[in-house]
């Protein structure tokens, strides 16, 4: 399956559809724990967020420097480790 996506310079780019799920996955739900600092997908943009607490298979996070009214609680799929 190929899928298109856009990235922030405006090019398009064919890739595999597997390619676009880059989080931390399944597999790797225990790589961030409450307290670490993680970036997370937000409409195509990473941003950096604190992990708050952990609900079954989600991460409720905080933006770092946003306004409390933008936490939410997202999908592994979502939330990457931050280097």
């Amino acid at each position: 399956m190929i899928s298109f996506m856009k990235y922030r310079l405006g090019l398009f780019l064919i890739l595999p559809a597997t390619v676009f799920f880059t989080g931390l996955g399944a597999s790797n739900l225990s790589a961030c724990e409450v307290g670490h600092k993680a970036k997370a997908l937000w409409k195509g943009y990473y941003y950096q967020a604190a992990v708050e607490k952990k609900k079954q298979n989600l991460f409720c996070i905080h933006y770092v420097g946003w306004s409390r009214k933008w936490d939410e609680c997202v999908s592994p799929r979502r939330i990457r480790q931050k280097p």
